[in-house]
């Protein structure tokens, strides 16, 4: 299945596509031109008075397909519109392209007064009746170019759109004066290209199928993330594939694909042994090959190991394929064994394992496959697998844990020994140096353990860390003396206790003012004290100024003071003060006799001077403008006519000059000369030629280039036809001139009404003379072309234009009608004929059938049910005459099965009144299948409801007889039939 969706957007692009089908009756608009207050054929007037141009009110723009195209303007109490019915409807979720040509005119000509009008939009919406405005389609941008541009827009209707009006529209606040105009054009309808992936199908097993979304798209997008046009697959699966045109449209298309033959032998598998095992790929295959050579349908595994077994089959249609299944034949599990009883040490473990099964069961009703032991008791465990059950058990004791310390870790001070036992109790010793007394005396610090094994064979382990510590020792430094306003820190070095002169306990001291200072340490093995006295240097008077800004042309300089050593600015130079001509941040660095040192930063800004260029002398077209800038920042401006802000807009030719002052008080001018081109082009008054004569139009000569409307290029044109011919010329400084004359054709008269005629009585005759630019006038009154006659007697007629005039004349006669009556409606009995008489007389008879005798038998043998209506036509001369009657058959229609379900399709039982003919009375009976009469009735055209006393009958087959009377005797005649009823039970 095919689906469509978009995404909308608007875009403006120059090159036009394909236009696949016709939705507008006139899509270009195309009519006589021009025609004020009138649209072109095929569209409706809704509002206002809609123009065919060009030529209405001077608007000279030629189309931009065809010959003519709509004008529409908007005023806020007067907004035009115009309706069409489209030819075909815009599809419900399909995708369409619209373009249509937009322009602009900048003026009109209305009744003799010139006025401007403004530039306005275009609304296309949806309708669902005659001029109804229904939901907004697109609205276009402010139309302001006078040239043809294109618009593109993307619909996506959300219901079937079968009609359209497009309006003016104008949304500004600030409501222009002039009136509105907008020249529209050349609407198409672009659909998407349509994708066919091809039915679905099956292929072979390793075949690859290539799968083609066509072209004409922008993008491809499959189900995989591929994206190109084609796709070659070669698995089964659903592929489908996205295509996205340029313009937002997609069209969707999948297609499934099947692989034969389709081929499983199962998954591994295992089974006991002394079983056996069938493996089939199935049946409908015609032919089979083994691993082992056998060609049968089935293969029997009865052998213990392990299987790899393959099979290839083909089938009818040559498709061949695989597959593989492995097969085990399992050991035997009549046994399984945990291990013997056994005694672990304390915080050892132990791993039990039975093997490999499907199930296990432990003593605490776990099913892992293994069991980690760490407490003493009883552990058994119960296993499963295809082929039966085993169990075991064994018992686990521990023996007491091993305790052994050596004591905390601790401190050894320089010159004492540590005495280090983990007792008398145990088997063996063995310390980190691998001695094994079961003393060690440490001497120096470290990392200290041993490892006893007791009675059991157990062992344990402990460990001490003894660390070393000569007595303390503090230095806090030299005395010294600082530069003012630094920070000093005194450090110890790291100790257990701190006690500093003012009596805090920090590890450090921060030193900011003169003073003596000292601290006691405390160490693992003593206490120290050391004393520091710290003196200060006088501060560094240092200021280089505000930050400040001068103008270009001057120079500062910058003073670092006197009294200092050294001297470092960032430029290099070594001196007291720095002479500054450049913007900047500028720094220096001065050094004392003590050698401290400062520095200080200013920000020096040098404002430019002013920089005013107005540009190059130029030249502009009339009716165009050009805004000079004066440049932007300054403080004052003032123009050669007083104006004074940045901008100025020439319009006329002229000098400009411009005065400028900036922020500082620096100050420029500058000036240039506009020069305004106004090049004019004359093809002189409309007129007309006759016949073959021809028109030589004259555009002047001086001009650079010349363009006639058929793009042409020469200062000269012949018109050779009718129409509207305009030229565009372009002089050295690019400027356009333009001019347009209504040339007229005339083809010289025509009169020939031909010999004298007539016509028969009741009739009317149409004299006519060719269609063209004339004017008729019949018997001295202007008409058309044509005239009806009705009466008989001399008709003139003078056909006229402004090259020539000419009459003619012809006489009309009146001819009698033939009286023809062949009888009254009649209906055609069993047995019997009807005999239709026509008269006799006439020149000819035609019946229904085609004979031509003045009489026409109906019978049972030549009588068509599907059409009874029976008519002869009669001539007399050169005038002719018909008649008709209807013959009805005598025959009924009963119907063979009703749905008395309430829907109200086919609930009643009864005839069809159009074959229900010929009947005087009649009575109609219904029974069920035991014979029981369930209903009877003198009015069968009344119908039953299958019902029987209120109550639905149940669905089945009932049985009915008909006797009906009919014709002049009341003949009888009796029809049986059966009933069938379905759907009560949904009443």
């Amino acid at each position: 299945m095919k689906t469509r969706a978009c995404i909308i957007f608007l875009i403006l692009l120059s090159s036009a596509m394909m236009l696949k089908s016709q939705y507008f009756p006139n899509p270009s608009f195309e009519g006589p031109a021009p025609i004020p207050n009138e649209p072109p054929p095929g569209w409706e007037k809704c509002s206002g008075s809609p123009d065919t141009q060009p030529g209405v009110w001077d608007v000279p723009t030629p189309p931009s397909n065809g010959i003519s195209y709509l004008g529409i303007c908007w005023l806020p109490s007067w907004i035009e519109r115009v309706w069409t019915e489209l030819e075909n409807p815009l599809k419900q979720d399909s995708c369409y392209l619209i373009q249509v040509d937009l322009a602009y005119f900048h003026e009109i000509n209305y009744y003799g007064i010139i006025q401007s009008t403004f530039p306005m939009r275009m609304n296309f919406h949806s309708s669902t009746s005659l001029c109804q405005e229904g939901p907004l389609l697109w609205q276009s941008p402010l139309i302001s170019h006078t040239d043809w541009q294109t618009y593109e827009f993307v619909i996506d209707p959300e219901a079937d759109i079968h009609n359209i009006v497009i309006r003016s529209y104008y949304d500004s606040p600030n409501m222009p004066a002039d009136i509105g105009y907008i020249l529209i054009d050349n609407i198409r309808v672009i659909t998407p290209p349509d994708i066919d992936l091809g039915p679905d199908t099956t292929i072979c097993f390793g075949d690859t199928i290539n799968l083609n979304a066509g072209s004409g798209f922008g993008t491809y997008l499959w189900q995989d993330g591929s994206y190109d046009s084609t796709y070659n697959a070669y698995l089964p699966g659903i592929y489908y594939v996205i295509a996205t045109t340029d313009y937002g449209c997609t069209v969707i298309d999948s297609i499934e694909i099947t692989q034969s033959p389709i081929i499983e032998l199962g998954q591994d598998t295992s089974f006991c042994k002394g079983d056996t095992l069938t493996l089939t790929p199935g049946p409908g295959f015609e032919s089979y090959l083994w691993q082992d050579g056998s060609v049968d349908s089935l293969f029997l595994v009865w052998e213990p190991g392990f299987y790899e077994i393959w099979v290839q089959v083909t089938d009818s249609a040559g498709c061949s394929n695989s597959d593989t299944v492995s097969v085990e034949i399992l050991n035997d599990t009549s046994w399984v064994f945990l291990g013997n009883d056994t005694i672990l040490c304390d915080g050892s473990g132990l791993l039990l394992h039975p093997g490999t099964y499907y199930e296990y069961l432990w003593q605490d009703g776990s099913s892992d496959t293994a069991y980690f032991v760490t407490d003493p008791g009883t552990y058994w465990v119960q296993i499963l697998d295809d082929c039966g059950f085993a169990s075991d058990t064994i018992q686990v004791d521990f023996y007491p844990p091993v305790e052994v310390t050596l004591g905390n870790d601790t401190l050894l001070c320089q010159g004492d020994t540590i005495f280090l036992s983990p007792g008398d109790e145990f088997v063996s010793y063995l310390w980190q140096d691998s001695t094994t007394n079961q003393v060690y005396f440490a001497v120096l610090e470290g990392q200290y353990w041993v490892q006893v094994v007791d009675e059991n064979g157990c062992t344990g382990v402990d460990t001490i860390n003894i660390a070393s510590e000569s007595p303390p020792a503090v230095y806090l430094g030299n005395d010294t003396t600082l530069c003012y306003g630094t920070e000093f820190t005194l450090s110890p070095g790291e100790y257990q206790g701190y006690l500093w002169q003012d009596g805090s306990s920090d590890s450090t001291f921060v030193v900011t003012e003169p003073n003596v200072y000292w601290v006691l340490v405390a160490g693992n093995c003593g206490f120290a004290t050391d004393t520091v006295e710290i003196e200060f240097y006088p501060p560094i008077n240092l200021d280089l100024g505000a930050d400040t800004a001068v103008c270009t042309g001057t120079t500062l300089q910058l003073e670092a003071g006197p009294g200092f050593t050294d001297y470092l600015w960032n430029t290099g130079a070594t001196g007291q003060t720095l002479l500054v001509g450049n913007s900047g941040a500028y720094w220096v660095n001065v050094t004392d006799i003590y050698g401290c040192s400062a520095s200080d930063t200013v920000l020096v800004e040098f404002f430019q001077g002013v920089d005013l260029e107005l540009g190059e002398d130029t030249t502009i077209c009339m009716g165009e403008s050009i805004i000079l800038d004066a440049g932007f920042g300054f403080l004052f401006y003032e123009w050669q006519d007083g104006q004074t802000g940045q901008y100025y807009t020439v319009y006329q030719s002229g000098n400009y000059s411009v005065y400028v002052e900036d922020f500082f008080g620096c100050s420029g001018s500058d000036e240039i000369f506009v020069f305004v081109s106004e090049p004019v082009v004359d093809l002189g008054p409309d007129t007309l030629i006759c016949g073959n004569q021809s028109l030589m139009l004259d555009a002047g000569e001086g001009f650079v280039s010349y363009l006639w409307q058929d793009n042409s290029a020469s200062h000269t044109y012949e018109v050779t036809e009718s129409g509207i011919f305009w030229v565009k010329t372009t002089n050295e400084f690019g400027c356009l001139a333009y001019d347009e004359i209504e040339v007229g054709k005339y083809p010289f008269p025509v009169a020939d009404l031909g010999p004298d005629n007539g016509f028969c009585a009741g009739d009317t005759l149409v004299l006519s003379s060719p269609l063209g630019p004339f004017d008729y006038y019949w018997n001295g009154e202007p008409g058309n072309n044509e005239i009806l006659v009705t009466e008989p007697g001399t008709y003139t007629l003078i056909v006229a234009n402004p090259c020539d005039s000419l009459t003619d004349e012809i006489y009309i006669e009146e001819y009698p009608v033939p009286v023809i009556d062949i009888g009254t409606d009649e209906v055609l009995l069993p047995g019997t004929s009807i005999t239709l008489q026509a008269g006799d007389g006439f020149d000819t008879y035609i019946w229904q059938d085609g004979s031509g005798q003045s009489y026409f038998v109906v019978s049972e043998n030549n009588y068509n049910i599907d059409n009874p209506y029976y008519f002869v036509e009669v001539s007399e001369g050169p005038c002719k005459n018909s008649d008709s009657v209807k013959i009805d058959y005598f025959y009924v229609w009963v119907p063979e099965v009703i749905t008395p379900n309430g829907d109200g399709k086919n609930d009643i039982f009864k005839p069809d009144m159009e074959r229900w003919n010929g009947i005087n009375t009649h009575h109609m009976q219904v029974f069920n299948r035991w014979g029981e009469r369930i209903w009877e009735t003198e009015n069968f055209p009344a119908g039953w409801d299958g019902k029987r006393n209120g109550k639905p009958v149940a669905d089945g087959t009932y049985y009915w007889i008909l006797d009906v009377y009919f014709g002049p005797e009341n003949l009888q005649k009796t029809l049986k039939g059966s009933l069938t009823v379905l759907g009560t039970r949904k009443q």
